[in-house]
């Protein structure tokens, strides 16, 4: 059994296995794995996040170069395609 994970009261120090020093009436801290566990998947969540969101703007995005081409035609062809080659770009870096 692991020894018990308590604050310290000087926070400085972190954790401590000793009640004399630890915080009065603070709960036990969650093994150190455990919470390496937790803050793993912490950040494996916030990523799929923002992928998602960026998943739905890149939609937007293809929406609005279809609009320009369909609006503006050659006047803009250069520019569309230089942007839906970045935009690609992106894409394959973020997923």
């Amino acid at each position: 059994m692991e020894p018990a994970r308590l604050l310290h009261a000087r926070s400085e120090h972190g954790y401590t296995h000793s009640t004399a020093e630890a915080l009065p009436h603070e709960p036990e801290a969650v093994p150190a794995d455990y919470q390496a566990e937790l803050t793993r998947l912490a950040h494996v969540q916030a990523e799929l996040r923002k992928r998602t969101v960026w998943h739905q703007h890149r939609r937007v995005m293809w929406q609005v170069f279809s609009f320009a081409e369909q609006a503006f035609g050659r006047e803009v062809a250069s520019e569309l395609r230089a942007l839906q080659r970045d935009l690609a770009r992106l894409d394959r870096r973020l997923a």
